[in-house]
């Protein structure tokens, strides 16, 4: 089993300014260019060092934000058929209006055999979606019910006996473990971070203490058993290949966690 990173594609504007004026102006000439000409030069997802004949290659994605154009049309020129019997696993925030959400799990889904996804903030955002939704609760189950219905698997799963377990999360206060800043006056999280504001849910979750992601953790119940299966399944495999979890939050600075089984 392989897993291929793939690049993480940022569009210009979350890009960090590069102090050279010059050299950035040449550049993002060259890349409006590229856009004209219907096909983006970014960095391709890499493939296995390996070759071909090893069988089943999991690649990852995250933060597509496919809100933005050039992000989009990123998606648009992935091959479609080089990736054909590969894993591709989605760590969250796709894109924050559902529809281009669904036009980009569509466009992934038809590039990879099996797609998993896992919901990440910015998915969960309500800004610009109406009164379409009334809460990011509403949202959620909408693009959940959207992944069922374009084949795109939210569930855990065994393939070519490699367990891949998708756990729905969310961020808390306990995250932070870094000392106070008190040498400069800074926001409070409620004002600095867009979440407070942009997605909407009920009284009872609250951004602010740990009912959110007690909530989310409680969605990973229903899934206990199918999860005792799959770790079974994957002790008794003679390749013995292990079992994955993913989730868009991460304590850590990785994104998939290899677990004892």
């Amino acid at each position: 089993m392989v897993v291929s990173i793939a690049p993480y594609c940022l569009s210009f504007s979350q890009q960090t300014c590069n102090s050279n004026y010059i050299s950035k102006h040449i550049a993002l000439s060259k890349y409006r260019r590229d856009i004209r000409r219907g096909c983006l030069r970014r960095p391709q997802i890499l493939p296995s060092t390996l070759g071909d004949a090893v069988g089943l290659r999991v690649f990852v994605l995250s933060d597509l934000h496919t809100d933005y154009t050039e992000n989009m049309e990123w998606v648009k020129c992935l091959p479609t058929v080089r990736y054909k019997n590969d894993v591709l696993i989605v760590a969250g925030d796709v894109a924050e209006t559902y529809k281009n959400f669904i036009v980009t799990m569509s466009l992934l889904k038809d590039r990879f055999e099996h797609v998993l996804y896992v919901p990440g903030n910015h998915d969960l955002w309500c800004r610009h979606e109406g009164e379409i939704y009334l809460d990011s609760h509403q949202k959620l189950k909408k693009l959940l019910d959207t992944c069922r219905g374009l084949g795109v698997q939210t569930s855990p799963m065994v393939l070519d006996g490699l367990g891949i377990i998708p756990l729905f999360s969310w961020y808390h206060e306990s995250f932070d473990r870094e000392e106070e800043i008190t040498s400069i006056h800074v926001l409070p999280l409620e004002m600095a971070c867009k979440d407070f504001k942009a997605c909407k849910w009920s009284k009872e979750l609250s951004n602010g203490d740990i009912s959110l992601a007690l909530y989310f953790d409680a969605m990973n119940e229903k899934n206990q058993s199918v999860i005792k299966e799959i770790q079974n399944t994957c002790k008794s495999c003679a390749q013995r290949k292990g079992c994955y979890s993913i989730q868009s939050f991460q304590r850590l600075s990785v994104l998939i966690v290899l677990s004892s089984v």
